[in-house]
């Protein structure tokens, strides 16, 4: 099965086709740069030789609410306490297939 390290907003992922992603916030339909590809175990490509693959995305849910994260402030002796929540949107994509550039 076709694996690829892709590089999307700063982080790297590892993907299959099938599988799906949850990354931060994205406008528009996700494309990765892909980094490196394997077949099973197998290196087939890696740096300017992997820049000739594309990974093909589908959106499941374009904009989504993630996990709460909560942040507490505390001062000693002070007797201030705050405590504030944020829920970042995030993109779930499909990877739906990993090929060549312009073969289908």
């Amino acid at each position: 099965m076709l694996t690829a390290i892709i590089a999307l907003q700063g982080h790297q992922y590892l993907v299959r086709p099938g599988e799906e992603l949850t990354v931060d916030f994205l406008n528009k339909k996700p494309t990765g740069e892909v980094l490196a590809l394997f077949d099973d175990d197998k290196l087939v490509a890696l740096g300017s030789d992997a820049k000739k693959y594309q990974v093909e995305f589908k959106l499941l849910a374009p904009q989504k609410k993630g996990k709460k994260i909560t942040v507490r402030t505390y001062k000693a002796k002070a007797r201030y306490r705050r405590h504030k929540g944020f829920r970042p949107l995030q993109t779930v994509a499909r990877v739906i297939k990993i090929a060549k550039d312009g073969q289908k």
